[in-house]
């Protein structure tokens, strides 16, 4: 779906795409953003080691809500974040929900509109044929398991039933976990976390057509004892105890209707309603001992919340003809999405020697707003074509989307207290952005392919009307009427190899990005007030290019020694460069190099894994013009699997990860640290840490 929003063969893209399946998932006992990702290359999660946790993907150096994460169809919500003590990320999806992970790589907007500026994750949940055994009218898993990472515990149960014309799934899972792991003389912050949920799936079959009604739930808590900032830099010298208590829930309603053997000019249509909402709230308890603006001890009590529904639609069609001699496939439709977010920050001050309570928190009077209440609509409206050329040797692969979107601000009661002479922006953008592909069949399973493509993303609500005021520290963020959208352009050039035995794929890519928005940049000090003004803008223009490829060998033929024996293997490289200021771009992960030896029985009950990952060090690729940043070593990691079927419904899952316990930093969690920050321990990553999971299928 990655490619052109309906299924099709990864090798038929003229780009980098890849599917991780349901398969790979159990094997590999994947219970984290991390997990679904941690053997494709050029693509990595990014976030913090602390309380806040994973934050979403980076791909090819392009992250956050640059990067389009969908489940279903459906957008998975923005990020957020102001101060320190509030954090929404995308972190929304449990990974015992989905069936497959599909990766597409590099600018996507042509197909999946303006937030696939750097590429896009599209996750598909799991359906009831997934558990039907041929000719079974019922059948289910139950499933438990351990992660040695952060003492997690998790289960899950999932029924199936089908009738003549309809089939049904339910699903449930939770998980119960401490603080994850790390190594050196920093510990992690204790932790105590819950996940839950819930998965229905309804599925009514037509004479041409599917319909289906997808509802499911989740919701997270964690409590975090945040040791690590206790007498830490900056506001937190004075701190003697920092607790946070965050929650999120997240909703989600789908209706889905596949219809087929139209007719005509459409052979096939898919018709999508959906409303999501998702919300987080972060509680956070600060207490303080005496300093020179409160001579006295403290207790701080924060609360942030961050909301954001979503409701759209969705119409696809594929429609089949031969015009002027040759074949077309093509691709087409239309979605629209409204989307509202509001944001409120609280809290409240207590003088632990008197009792006296004060809603003024560091000359901020709370409740207050950081952002109006804002209302968006996205409409888009694409097509795509494949036009087989010289009997089917030469694929020209066209698509051109409009999107125009527009964003209304509401600012309310609450917003104008704070900010009663401040003016808020709308947005109205529209683009087009194409796309165009071709591909040469060479024969003997060997093609090559050649793409262009461009990215769009208007500017976010966030960035646009941003309202923030510390009077205590002379400091304001203010809106930015003058934002322009965030441009890509991305040319890639691959051959592959898609032989029964032997399949490879090896690419070059160069993505140029203009009009990129860095975020509240410090203005200096207002000459009139002499507040120090900070404001998004449009500045920055990078460049990312780079080789990556993979490969899989089958070793062994049908009745040799090496029958059942494979080998993966994969490499990523990039550089980046931050063309406006000739400097690296940090934002760009480190050269990467894995290779896994698997053996499956001749029975196929016994499965075994060997996979080592080799990372190199970005020293010298590192923009240190503000600081002097950390520059994590080289590593090499090794990670073991196994897997046992005694009898043909029962599976016992073992992973040991790291096996060598090598102390080391990921760059997704250690950028931006400074060379001499005495916490660099806390960064590292988990140690070797022992993964089990059962499971019986019924």
């Amino acid at each position: 779906m990655v490619g052109s929003q309906v299924e099709r063969p990864v090798g038929e893209i003229a780009g980098t795409a890849s599917v991780v399946d349901r398969q790979e998932l159990d094997r590999r006992q994947a219970q984290t953003l991390e997990d679904l990702v941690r053997y494709e290359p050029s693509i990595s999660v990014v976030g913090s080691a602390g309380r806040f946790g994973s934050n979403g993907f980076r791909i090819r150096g392009v992250d956050g809500n640059r990067v389009a994460i969908e489940v279903d169809g459906v957008p998975v919500a923005e990020g957020f974040s102001v101060g320190s003590f509030a954090d929404a990320g995308r972190d929304l999806v449990e990974p015992e929900l989905l069936r497959t992970v599909e990766i597409l790589r590099g600018p996507a907007s042509a197909a999946h509109g303006g937030d696939a500026l750097g590429g896009v994750v599209v996750l598909t949940t799991r359906r009831p044929t997934d558990f039907l055994a041929a000719e079974e009218s019922t059948g289910g898993a139950l499933r438990l398991g351990y992660d040695g990472r952060d003492e997690g515990r998790r289960g899950s149960g999932t029924f199936a039933a089908a009738g003549e014309r309809w089939r049904f799934l339910g699903l449930a899972s939770f998980r119960r976990s401490h603080e994850t792991g790390n190594q050196g003389a920093v510990p992690p912050d204790p932790a105590d976390a819950q996940r839950g949920a819930a998965f229905l799936r309804l599925e009514r079959a037509f004479a041409r057509g599917l319909l289906e009604m997808t509802l499911d739930r989740e919701e997270r808590r964690v409590e975090t004892n945040v040791r690590h900032l206790v007498h830490g830099p900056g506001q937190f010298a004075t701190t003697e105890r920092l607790l946070g208590d965050d929650r999120v829930e997240r909703t989600r309603i789908l209706a889905t209707l596949l219809w087929g053997g139209l007719g005509g000019v459409l052979d096939e249509t898919t018709t999508q309603l959906y409303w999501s909402e998702s919300a987080t709230a972060q509680e956070t308890a600060q207490w303080r001992s005496l300093d020179s603006r409160t001579p006295y001890p403290t207790r701080r009590d924060r609360r942030f919340e961050f909301r954001e529904e979503l409701a759209g639609a969705k119409w696809i069609a594929v429609s089949e003809a031969a015009v002027g001699g040759f074949a077309h496939r093509v691709v087409w439709g239309g979605e629209v999405e409204a989307t509202r977010w509001s944001e409120r920050r609280d809290g409240r001050e207590t003088n632990l020697d008197s009792g006296a309570v004060t809603n003024v928190l560091l000359g901020e009077e709370l409740p207050v707003r950081d952002l109006p209440i804002s209302k968006a609509l996205a409409l888009g409206f694409f097509a795509a074509d494949e036009i087989a050329l010289g009997e089917g040797r030469w694929r020209l692969q066209p698509a051109l989307r409009y999107d125009r979107y527009t964003m209304d601000p509401r600012p309310d009661r609450l917003y104008r207290e704070d900010f009663p002479d401040l003016p808020v922006v709308g947005i109205d953008v529209d683009a087009l952005t194409p796309k165009l592909g071709l591909i040469r069949d060479l024969g003997r399973d060997h093609s090559v392919y050649l793409q262009y493509a461009e990215g769009f993303r208007a500017p976010p609500a966030y960035e646009v009307n941003i309202g923030l005021r510390i009077p205590i520290f002379d400091y304001e963020a203010v809106p930015n009427p003058d934002l322009e959208p965030e441009r890509s352009r991305g040319v890639e050039i691959g051959w592959r190899l898609g032989g029964p035995r032997v399949a490879v794929h090896v690419a070059a890519f160069e993505n140029r990005y203009v009009d990129l928005i860095e975020s509240r940049v410090n203005l200096g000090r207002d000459p009139e007030t002499g507040v120090t003004r900070f404001q998004s803008v449009n500045r920055d223009r990078a460049r990312i290019r780079g080789l990556e490829g993979r490969l899989r060998i089958e070793l062994g033929a049908p009745g040799t020694t090496a029958r059942g024996w494979s080998l993966d293997a994969a490499f990523a490289w990039a550089e980046g460069e931050d063309t406006r200021r000739d400097r690296p771009l940090n934002s760009v992960d480190p050269a990467r190099l894995q290779a896994g030896l698997s053996w499956t029985s001749p029975d196929g009950r016994w499965w075994a894994s060997a996979a080592g990952t080799w990372v190199a060090s970005k020293e010298g690729e590192v923009d240190t013009s503000v600081a002097d940043l950390f520059t994590p070593a080289a590593y090499s990691l090794l990670d073991l699997y196994c897997r046992w079927q005694p009898r043909g419904r029962w599976s016992l899952d073992l992973a040991l990860l790291n096996a060598f316990d090598r102390k080391y930093w990921s760059w997704g969690r250690a950028r931006g640290l400074v060379a001499d920050d005495p916490l660099l321990d806390f960064y590292t990553a988990p140690g070797r840490a022992l993964l089990i999971g059962v499971s019986l299928e019924f």
